[in-house]
């Protein structure tokens, strides 16, 4: 068996190699996501430190053991295997569960009748979701709606981002736009963030055709088809509103058409229709 001294040295150097190599990553992944160290180590959920630990037990035990017996150090590659399988399976869970997390909190702001409201969402969710430079919603109607992840201040500059990944936005069969997400430099979405992507923009196709189905609605409610002018009960709505702030200078205007029945009468409704309906 090797002596204390000797295990305790071969602890302390796989220490400080581990410690070396935390800090090395954890600067890496703050410059690349933008995040702030805090972030970084909260985002592992001690699991990194955990395998730092287990990294450490498996390698004084390995030396014990090869110390005492040397043929068990072809014992060595199968444990560092184990332990790489192990830490790999637990790291793509884990990443699975952390965006599909994100995908639904995203979505969940998207559960909105606004069509406005959900566009804004789209673009600020979409671009925290996949750190997209600017990120923009094309709607078939002309409708630009662009954000960045970043701040208003990179707004300037979208249109000139090289890199574009688009998804088509859907709903019900009938094409309603497109999203974009810009970036700088060139990037290839791993397959996971591929589906993630589509399954965003199939949710947000939903959301924005339920907000115009919902406006659409209100809007039948209040208005009169054939005129577009409010209905009766948007009448008396207004009335009422008006009566409870000014109940003593309220007036109300009646404008009527004459012998305008004797056009419907005469020649139909389809003759007097369009005079009705401004046409």
């Amino acid at each position: 068996m090797g002596s204390i001294p000797d295990l305790l040295g071969l602890l302390l150097a796989g220490l400080a190699l581990q410690v070396v190599n935390e800090a090395l990553t954890t600067a890496a992944l703050v410059f690349a996501q933008g995040q702030t160290v805090w972030q970084v180590l909260a985002g592992s959920r001690g699991r990194d430190q955990v395998v730092l630990v287990a990294n450490l037990a498996v390698g004084v035990f390995m030396a014990s053991l090869t110390s005492w017996a040397v043929w068990t150090a072809f014992l060595v590659p199968l444990a560092i295997g184990a332990l790489r399988y192990v830490y790999s399976s637990s790291v793509r869970l884990q990443q699975h569960e952390d965006a599909f997390k994100r995908l639904e909190e995203v979505t969940n702001a998207l559960n909105q009748l606004d069509e406005a409201a959900v566009l804004e969402e789209l673009v600020a969710g979409s671009a925290r979701l996949f750190r997209a430079e600017a990120v923009e919603v094309v709607l078939g109607n002309g409708t630009v709606v662009s954000g960045t992840g970043r701040g208003n201040e990179q707004l300037a500059a979208a249109d000139a981002l090289p890199v574009i990944v688009h998804r088509p936005l859907q709903a019900a069969g009938e094409h309603l736009g497109e999203i974009r997400l810009r970036f700088a430099s060139q990037v290839t979405l791993t397959d996971a963030e591929q589906r993630t992507f589509s399954t965003l923009a199939a949710i947000a196709g939903v959301s924005i055709a339920n907000a115009r189905q919902h406006e659409q609605t209100r809007q039948d409610a209040i208005l009169d088809p054939l005129t577009n002018l409010p209905n009766r009960r948007a009448l008396m709505v207004a009335i009422n509103l008006a009566l409870a702030e000014h109940p003593d200078t309220v007036s109300l205007l009646l404008v009527d058409l004459d012998r305008f029945k004797d056009v419907n009468d005469t020649l139909g409704h389809a003759a007097g229709d369009p005079p009705a309906g401004g046409q």
